[in-house]
């Protein structure tokens, strides 16, 4: 496992991205538990900051597992539609 992130920083999916799954079963590939755990909490509408808040991890450390769903392709990553202004 890759020790020093310090080289892929910019390449790390901002906090205020979302994860969506490509596929809605289970992967093929093998997780770890916090890996499936995100994995599970990515549907696209839950920023990596919330996701890293309701599992009780470092944002970073959610951005490095998201960084490895993406170039696993087990999932893309979403900007957060806001929601339009109340008048």
């Amino acid at each position: 496992m890759l020790k020093d992130w310090s080289g892929l920083t910019a390449e790390l999916p901002a906090p205020e991205s979302a994860l969506q799954r490509v596929s809605s079963t289970s992967p093929d590939l093998r997780l770890d538990t916090r890996q499936s755990k995100v994995w599970s909490l990515a549907l696209g509408g839950i920023s990596i900051a919330n996701i890293a808040g309701q599992l009780e991890l470092e944002i970073d450390r959610v951005q490095q597992i998201g960084f490895r769903l993406l170039t696993v392709r087990l999932a893309q990553e979403m900007s957060i539609a806001s929601p339009p202004p109340i008048n």
